[in-house]
């Protein structure tokens, strides 16, 4: 099994994140995870696979050979033009909003055309306040625990396209720490402390370079626990809507929206979106598998899913510890 399937919740070790990047005319400023998210959020746009604009022997991605990189570029450009002059630099236009898919939009409406209904009265919905929602999810789940908990997680991870591996996960405030064990018995250890780190793999121990320490926050955040205080101030139930036969109530905050099920209380889904050059990049977590343990109810299954097909995957727990003081020689660079 590839390197690159089994460790996207934790580092890529890969000998092409050692690299420097080369030939970047615009994406300038971004770390190497960085710009391979907003490459996948292009090609998500159009359907496409890498190599559409990236020649197949082009194993750093420099080569300007295929005329689609070139062209690639126009439309990066004329992304970033179109959002500063209409809309204020926000990065409202992306490459799905013309492409929705398909490597060349459409330009005319499909014939034969057929005839539209009258329009109908809108429906009206009866939507709850944000924070009888927020209420409900507390006393579902038990209590609520704060980012500063302690958490300890033994289970597995399965990327899109791999097996189930076993993890391990533990966090401490700023300190956080994943053990993955690989099908050919050893082991992979990723610690972050601060902004500051080190790597254990097969070739020896090193400090977490600024590459991999991009990858581990782009990773976890995506399978982050949820907290109430990240919906802010302003959040607000905007519609209702259905997963997996539930009806759910969907609360709007700043760049996220979160699905609640109106019935348990529990959040089922959450997608984040984070700005970039070429417009808002999302990240959807599906929540699942809801247990007590510790005084709290936590979901034990965690899908996620991103542009990029390769990576997300699903975290299914065997055991969670929560409120348990981490030892800090857990932390501590052998």
């Amino acid at each position: 099994m590839h390197l690159r399937r089994l460790l996207p919740l934790i580092l890529f070790t890969l000998p092409i994140y050692a690299q420097p990047l080369k030939n970047i005319q615009i994406l300038t400023g971004l770390s190497r995870p960085e710009v391979q998210r907003v490459m996948n959020e292009m090609r998500a746009g159009l359907g496409v696979h890498c190599h559409y604009c990236h020649a197949t022997d082009d194993t750093n991605g420099a080569s300007d050979t295929k005329p689609e990189k070139a062209r690639a570029r126009e439309m990066i450009r004329m992304t970033m033009d179109l959002n500063a002059r209409n809309f204020g630099d926000k990065p409202v236009v992306t490459c799905f909003t013309c492409h929705q898919g398909k490597p060349h939009p459409a330009l005319m409406p499909p014939l034969p055309q057929a005839v539209p209904p009258e329009p109908a009265a809108a429906e009206v919905k009866s939507l709850p306040d944000a924070s009888s929602v927020i209420q409900k999810y507390i006393a579902a789940v038990g209590r609520e625990l704060t980012p500063d908990t302690p958490r300890r997680f033994e289970g597995t991870h399965k990327s899109p396209s791999g097996q189930p591996v076993p993890l391990t996960v533990v966090s401490a405030g700023d300190k956080w720490r994943g053990d993955i064990h690989l099908p050919d018995g050893s082991v992979i250890t990723q610690t972050v402390v601060g902004n500051g780190g080190w790597v254990r793999d097969k070739n020896g121990v090193h400090d977490i370079t600024p590459d991999e320490q991009a990858i581990s926050r782009m990773s976890r955040r995506a399978f982050a626990p949820f907290y109430t205080s990240a919906l802010g101030d302003n959040a607000r139930v905007v519609d209702s809507d259905t997963i997996g036969g539930h009806k759910t109530w969907i609360v709007a905050a700043s760049n996220a929206r979160y699905w609640f099920d109106a019935d348990s209380g529990l959040l089922l889904r959450r997608v984040v979106s984070y700005d970039s050059p070429v417009g808002r990049i999302p990240e959807q977590t599906d929540f699942d598998d809801y247990r007590e343990t510790g005084g709290v109810k936590l979901p034990f299954i965690t899908r996620v899913a991103l542009v990029d097909p390769w990576s997300g995957g699903t975290r299914e727990a065997k055991t969670i510890e929560v409120g348990t003081a981490i030892a800090a020689s857990e932390f501590e660079k052998p």
